[in-house]
Order: C-alpha cells, then sequence, then structure tokens
C-alpha cells in the first residue's frame, strides 16, 4: 500500500482506533504519518477501565487525538440488550405489538452502529475527511463490506494490516513491547463490559469473567434471559413443523 500517495491525495484523514491489537498494531505501522491524520476513538461509557487507561496515555502520544463520546449503557436500556439471535417479541417494536417485558433485545449491529460506528463516521465528517483508515483484516470474521481503496459515503477505506496475520499482529506488538492479557483475547477492544451480542468471542468472556466478574455476572445474566426468550420461539418454529 502506497502510503505516501494517499496522504497526498487525502488532506484530511481519519483513523478509527478501537484499542484493540489490530487498530493498535495498524496505528503503530503508521506512526510516521500521525502528524497528518485525526486520531479518533469511542468511549461507550461501559469500558474496561485498562483500555480507558491505555488510550488516555496513547491520546498523549498523538498529536490529533480526539474522543468522542456514547453511552451505550443508557442507549441498550432504552433499545435492548444486543444479541445475534433476535426474538422479535422481545424488540422495541414486538413490545408495540404486544405489551411491555421485562427486558429488550436488540441486532448487536444496531448497537455497534449507534454507539461505535455512528460517532466515528460524525466525526470524520465534523473534520471534513475524505478517507479512514482501520485495522481491520481479511481473517476478521466481522468485518466491513467495503474493499481497500473503495469509497462509502464519501469516504475512501483503507487498511493498512488487511493482509496481516493474527500472528504478524502479536508478532508486531511484542516488538512494540505492547502486552497484556488483554491482547491475547479475541475482541480485543473491549468496547464495552457488559455486551451480550459476541457470545462467540469465548476468548474475550474469559478474560472479562477473570478481570471483571461483576461485569461478566450482569451479562451472563442478561445472556441467560435472551437465551430462554429464543429458545421459546424457536419451540414455536420446531413445533409448526412437526404440523406440518
Amino acid at each position: 500500500m502506497e502510503f505516501d500517495k494517499i496522504f497526498k491525495m487525502h488532506k484530511r484523514i481519519v483513523f478509527m482506533c478501537s484499542g484493540g491489537k489490530d487498530s493498535i498494531a495498524a496505528l503503530y505501522y503508521l506512526k510516521h504519518y500521525w502528524d497528518q491524520m485525526v486520531v479518533g476513538w469511542v468511549n461507550t461509557g461501559d469500558l474496561a477501565p485498562e483500555v480507558e487507561q491505555f488510550m488516555q496515555d496513547l491520546s498523549k502520544k498523538i498529536p490529533n487525538f480526539v474522543a468522542v463520546y456514547s453511552d451505550s449503557n443508557k442507549w441498550r436500556e432504552e433499545n435492548g440488550w444486543p444479541s445475534p439471535i433476535v426474538p422479535i417479541d422481545k424488540t422495541a417494536l414486538g413490545e408495540l405489538l404486544s405489551e411491555k417485558k421485562e427486558f429488550k433485545v436488540t441486532a448487536y449491529t444496531d448497537c455497534c452502529r449507534a454507539n461505535i460506528w455512528v460517532p466515528l463516521k460524525q466525526l470524520a465528517d465534523h473534520v471534513g475527511a475524505t478517507a479512514v483508515l482501520t485495522g481491520q483484516r481479511k481473517e476478521d470474521d466481522v468485518k466491513a463490506p467495503t474493499k481497500n481503496g473503495e469509497w462509502k459515503e464519501g469516504l475512501q477505506m483503507f487498511y493498512p494490516i488487511d493482509d496481516w496475520s493474527t500472528d504478524d499482529v502479536m508478532e508486531y506488538l511484542d516488538l512494540l513491547g505492547i502486552r497484556g492479557a488483554r491482547f491475547s483475547a479475541g475482541d480485543t477492544s473491549i468496547d464495552c463490559l457488559t455486551c451480550t451480542g459476541y457470545p462467540k468471542y469465548t476468548d474475550r468472556t474469559a478474560y472479562i469473567k477473570k478481570h471483571h466478574p461483576k461485569s461478566y455476572k450482569e451479562a451472563a445474566r442478561r445472556w441467560e434471559l435472551i437465551a430462554t426468550a429464543c429458545e421459546e420461539e424457536h419451540n414455536y418454529l420446531l413445533n409448526a413443523l412437526h404440523r406440518g
């Protein structure tokens, strides 16, 4: 990737930093260009304290570091707990069609969009950026469909470490002296400690259980309720199939 060409082509560039292993590796890979871009990071209000401290320390090294804020706890209270499986009866719309429930559930993509993606897009618009850099990699199981160099919503997207493997990332961080138990977890940014949207990230869950047991206990409580609600809907579907 010709970084000199990218930074000459775009006068305003935003690097979207989650604080996870991939974005930190990509950020340091571009250290020569720090003074030519804005580094944006979202504080969701439900952060692990070690992540918040890491990012505060990092902000002192970055010439143009901007923290933006969302309130994921309030959003989830109003819109529902994020989940990869959503029982429609327990959504905000489902409540309108029936009755108020003990809790609400929403798609995890809606929660991430409201509390992370939208604030960062607003930052890019605010500074007049025409290009965005992120730590996304081809190996990621959850990633934006936009390819390297493609345009989306007026922004050209670039992924500096797109072809790196997880081993490449970890080796690079080790060379930088950036270590810690959090960086060995699958989803290392840990934007929200009580997130219920990614139960498949078992390494992340194990990390939170060990280092933040109170938050894990609350997430587990929510998962139990979501699982029960999903099981009820699943049973309705099975009954319908058997009757057919």
